[in-house]
């Protein structure tokens, strides 16, 4: 379980850094190298336009779901199966990351 909480744990800082670093450069990029608007931007190997979030309401993500993790690894009356499935349903968003595990999936 912890190496569960752990995975979750690391992709949410990993979340983070990318957001401050976002946050402290400002830069937005297009395709076309011309400004975007700021709502929308292009995804390279897509080229389909797809909703900008900006760093601030990522670090506010990162930091509810820190919360709980923390909550379910330290619950006073823990209930190990909902604990589990909490876990995995945040870990999943994830399932392409190199370090995830098949035995984690939904």
């Amino acid at each position: 379980m912890s190496d569960l909480a752990d995975f979750v744990r690391a992709r949410l800082g990993e979340e983070e850094e990318a957001a401050r670093a976002a946050i402290a450069e400002r830069v937005r990029v297009s395709r076309d190298g011309e400004e975007p608007d700021w709502r929308f931007a292009y995804w390279p190997d897509l080229g389909a336009p797809a909703v900008v979030v900006g760093g601030e309401r990522v670090l506010a993500d990162v930091e509810a779901k820190r919360r709980i993790v923390e909550r379910e690894v330290n619950s006073l009356t823990p209930t190990t199966w909902r604990r589990e499935l909490v876990l995995r349903d945040l870990a999943s968003v994830y399932a392409q990351h190199p370090e995830y595990r098949q035995e984690w999936a939904l």
